[in-house]
């Protein structure tokens, strides 16, 4: 009988307290075309197109594999002669969730944003504000391959295993140590948030 109890008591803690955490890994990374499909899985693909005036690189999410006719406008970024890039991370245990960063080199700094997919909705998480540390770099990026994401219940974080620069507004900038930044975005309620440990 006790057993019994606490095999209950325990199974009801877990339920109540226990987190699901997993991770991201990434899948695959893709120089971002202007006619091409990038496709997640075979209901959710990913399409970029120039404005009329090409100023604006935007991109297009379909929930219907292929079919155009089924697009929906994401995002834009200025188009830009330099680089651009889509990196795709798959959960450990769901292969039809994804978190997707979408990396555009600008003259001096990269802009990062990071969208979620689960099932076939896609959603914007928001711009990674951050570059690497760097006094002697010529280009303020983040090496992508230096972000771990992974999922806590209803939360997405994004943690760093370099030193970086967050990018307060224009110009300002403040430098955090390996494991004293990172950025949670919680699902609900679709919203991104920074967490500092100084």
């Amino acid at each position: 009988m006790k057993f019994c109890f606490l095999t209950t008591l325990l199974l009801q803690f877990s339920l109540n307290y226990g987190q699901a955490t997993y991770n991201f890994k990434l899948n695959q990374s893709y120089p971002v075309p202007s006619k091409k499909t990038i496709c997640l899985n075979s209901n959710n693909c990913l399409f970029f197109k120039r404005d009329k005036t090409f100023s604006y690189l935007l991109l297009y999410h379909s929930n219907s594999g292929f079919k155009r006719n089924a697009l929906r406008i994401i995002d834009s970024v200025d188009v830009t002669p330099y680089t651009s890039r889509v990196y795709c991370f798959c959960s450990d245990i769901d292969k039809k969730e994804f978190v997707v960063l979408w990396e555009t080199a600008y003259e001096s700094l990269s802009c990062i944003l990071a969208y979620y997919l689960k099932g076939n909705q896609l959603f914007k998480i928001g711009d990674l504000k951050i570059s690497l540390n760097c006094k002697t770099c010529e280009y303020f990026g983040y090496p992508i391959k230096s972000i771990c994401i992974k999922k806590v219940d209803d939360n997405i974080e994004f943690s760093f295993l370099e030193d970086l620069n967050f990018w307060k507004s224009g110009s300002e900038e403040e430098m955090f140590k390996v494991g004293k930044f990172k950025y949670q975005f919680n699902i609900k309620q679709k919203n991104l948030k920074i967490i500092t440990n100084k």
